[in-house]
């Protein structure tokens, strides 16, 4: 599901440099909790036509949003796709048939704000499709993480 940690060995620093919370316990526990303010961000392919120009040199993002895991699971069931959803895995849509992920964007954070202040982890792209019109509905939700990235991040 293209969830990993990295340990860096001195803090990222420049104007681009950000921070982004995890979830708390609380948020983490709230299956009914959607989010509209969501950005998806990657450096990989622009479009789903591959060639060597078509790297980016910049960090590309896109507006999307995120169901609540009680929504996707309801939509998963009444669309029949219980058995193709990929387990820890929560619903997107993005603001526009443009804004999803494309190759090389794996690995990816989905960065939602609801309070106006901070931006949060909620989830993670996946493997991409990159078919221009289309989108992944699945992402992996962190939620199910916490408790391993919590552990890990002890550990190191």
């Amino acid at each position: 599901n293209a969830v990993a940690l990295l340990k860096l060995r001195s803090p990222v620093t420049g104007g681009c440099a950000g921070v982004a919370c995890l979830p708390t316990p609380e948020e983490t526990a709230k299956a009914c909790a959607s989010y509209d303010n969501c950005v998806i961000s990657g450096w990989g392919f622009a479009t789903e036509i591959i060639t060597e120009d078509q790297l980016v040199q910049t960090l590309l993002l896109g507006q999307n949003r995120l169901s609540s895991r009680v929504a996707c699971d309801f939509l998963s069931r009444r669309l029949g796709f219980q058995s193709g959803r990929p387990a820890g895995t929560t619903c997107q849509g993005p603001q526009t048939t443009v804004t999803d992920g494309c190759l090389g964007d794996e690995g990816g954070a989905i960065l939602c704000n609801s309070n106006g202040r901070n931006w949060v982890v909620r989830a993670i792209l996946p493997f991409n499709i990159c078919v221009s019109g289309q989108y992944n509905m699945f992402v992996t939700d962190v939620a199910p993480y916490m408790t391993w990235i919590y552990n890990t991040m002890q550990q190191f």
